[in-house]
């Protein structure tokens, strides 16, 4: 439980700090360079994950690192207290609770789209504007693709599942027709 916790308020203070700068989006971005950058180099996690190395040795890493892909000033300070504090192992968490703070301020929700096939730009715009009147927030997609779906298309956000899949409507009815006895 704990450890959930600790990658929250950690990214609920940098929230509230990047939103008094207008910078909200600008500091989700950073997070995400940095982590993708440490994430490609094992090395490089485990040396900042190091007690035994100096702190103001790691401290400086994190700094050249985030100048060379282009961090703002106030995120590279953050990313020097998460290592000072032993918490950049929890980057990958603080940045999935940055995103779901930051989606609940701005009244956004991401669902992921499964589909049997590609969506066409229109039928994504159908869909979009069906689940905005339907949830009441602005819908952000993110896509994929599963032919065994045979047709149609899953949702999934939060808890909730919508399976609107031939795939599903086929399961159904064969369950019905297990449960009656077909003379």
């Amino acid at each position: 439980m704990k450890t959930k916790l600790i990658p929250r308020r950690y990214a609920q203070r940098l929230f509230l700090f990047a939103k008094d700068r207008g910078a909200e989006e600008q500091y989700l971005v950073g997070l995400i360079d940095f982590y993708r950058l440490i994430e490609q180099n094992i090395e490089i996690f485990k040396y900042l994950n190091c007690p035994i190395i100096d702190i103001s040795q790691r401290k400086e890493t994190v700094r050249f690192l985030s100048q060379a892909v282009g961090i703002p000033k106030e995120l590279i300070r953050f990313l020097c207290l998460l290592v000072e504090k032993q918490r950049i192992k929890f980057l990958k968490e603080i940045i999935s609770c940055y995103q779901q703070v930051m989606d609940e301020y701005f009244d956004r929700l991401r669902v992921d789209l499964i589909s049997a096939f590609p969506l066409s730009k229109e039928d994504m715009e159908e869909l979009k504007k069906k689940f905005q009147s339907l949830l009441g927030k602005e819908i952000l997609f993110s896509t994929d693709i599963d032919t065994s779906l045979i047709g149609g298309f899953v949702a999934k956000w939060g808890g909730f599942i919508m399976d609107f899949s031939i795939k599903h409507h086929l399961e159904e009815i064969k369950k019905i027709g297990r449960s009656h006895q077909w003379r």
